[in-house]
């Protein structure tokens, strides 16, 4: 399947991310991977940035996400880490623009699993995985492998069935008939958490994708290819206003399938790496047990009652895994934003 509508639209998003990308000030390279035929199904982008000796962090957007969009994030995280943000093949941004019509959930896993291999030489430590939305489903469709040291999936999709809301639907509906500023600004405002004000650069990005990509759904979930990972240290984090999964679905699952420490983000909705990019960081931190990002303990239920220390914790920072806690909100103020989707 070829995700764009023509090839003038498959240019125009593929300058709107470049522009993106010549303009951020942040040192980095990239580099296309897997360019070998038939490459229109193979082909993806990596940006890369951060020191390259620190631990690696191999970042996955959500749907209609891309690297370029994803640059607020990128620059936090390249303080400490050295960052592989990947686009891949068949979604918007500068992979390639087709995908696979059948078993899609599962050649993304393999596609993944064979860039995982790719990079693994450049990462002695081994490999972080910070995924976002079907991002998320793609890395728990890989193969479990030593070389992934621990993985952090944000709104992750592949694990329960997302709820539909009318609201969301409405502007989803909205945005895809008429795909300008106006209806992109209100479909990412219901995606958000109450006070979340979608940045320009997001909002063009979005209205972007909305005239030139084609309408595809996203597949359904597949617990049965998370289960695989279980024993791999894992963080699931979700904003308390998530329309898709705030209303606990997730956690149950995470946990069964995972073991995975549940973070409840509070404010935030289902675009965390853009709303809340601090939080984010304060995950990642915690998840390689550094602590760097904050000298807080983690918050556990509604109370919020600070979690012991001892045997129970993994690292400094982190629950025990099937844990649930509230992770405080970042100093930085929302507006800091980063643009993605």
């Amino acid at each position: 399947m070829w995700i764009y509508r023509s090839d003038a639209g498959d240019a125009a998003v593929r300058q709107w991310c470049e522009r993106r990308l010549r303009s951020w000030a942040v040192p980095h390279h990239q580099r296309s991977v897997h360019d070998d035929p038939p490459y229109d199904y193979r082909r993806g982008h990596l940006v890369v940035a951060g020191p390259a000796d620190a631990p690696t962090v191999v970042v996955l957007g959500g749907r209609h996400g891309c690297a370029a969009s994803l640059t607020d994030l990128l620059e936090r995280l390249a303080t400490e880490y050295r960052v592989i943000a990947v686009d891949p093949p068949g979604e918007a941004g500068l992979g390639s623009g087709g995908r696979p019509n059948t078993d899609r959930l599962r050649d993304y896993g393999s596609w993944f699993d064979d860039l995982l291999t790719e990079l693994a030489p450049d990462a002695p430590g081994g490999i972080t995985v910070l995924a976002h939305g079907f991002g998320a489903a793609v890395a728990l469709a890989a193969r479990p492998t030593p070389r992934v040291r621990g993985m952090i999936l944000l709104n992750p999709h592949g694990l329960a069935r997302p709820a539909l809301r009318a609201r969301l639907l409405t502007a989803t509906l909205g945005w895809r008939a008429v795909p300008v500023r106006r209806t992109a600004r209100r479909l990412l405002s219901r995606l958000g958490g109450p006070a979340f004000v979608p940045p320009e650069a997001l909002v063009d990005w979005l209205a972007t994708v909305g005239r030139h990509v084609a309408l595809s759904s996203t597949p359904p979930p597949h617990p049965e290819l998370a289960r695989r990972w279980h024993g791999t240290p894992v963080t699931v984090g979700i904003g308390e206003h998530d329309p898709f999964f705030g209303d606990g679905r997730l956690a149950q699952p995470a946990r069964w399938a995972l073991g995975a420490t549940v973070v409840v983000v509070p404010g935030a909705g289902a675009l965390l790496p853009y709303e809340q990019p601090d939080a984010v960081h304060v995950m990642v931190s915690r998840r390689l047990g550094d602590g760097a990002s904050t000298g807080r303990s983690p918050r556990s239920g509604p109370a919020g009652d600070r979690q012991p220390s001892g045997d129970g914790a993994t690292a400094p920072g982190v629950v025990a895994a099937g844990a649930t806690h509230t992770i405080d909100r970042p100093h930085h103020s929302p507006a800091r934003s980063a643009v993605g989707v």
